[in-house]
């Protein structure tokens, strides 16, 4: 377990990040999750250098994670992005 004790207590459709730890304005918490179906590590570092930056910019989430995964090949990373 990445991230013991921690529950999820929403999801946000159609904005980052999308499973919501707290939802508290200026201290917002959470993980981003991202999938491809294929390309392996290139195409998560792909995804990584575009969610990254954007995460980290927002003034308004005070702890965000992001969670990679590829299903061809199988690999999968995971991040904390901030504090």
């Amino acid at each position: 377990m990445l991230m013991p004790g921690t529950r999820v207590s929403g999801m946000s459709k159609g904005r980052s990040p999308d499973f919501l730890f707290d939802t508290t304005p200026g201290g917002l918490r959470g993980v981003e999750v991202a999938g491809r179906s294929s390309g392996g590590l290139a195409a998560l570092g792909a995804v990584r250098k575009e969610k990254w930056p954007k995460l980290a910019a927002r003034e308004d989430i005070a702890e965000v994670h992001l969670s990679l995964w590829c299903a061809e090949p199988q690999v999968s990373e995971f991040y904390q992005v901030k504090p």
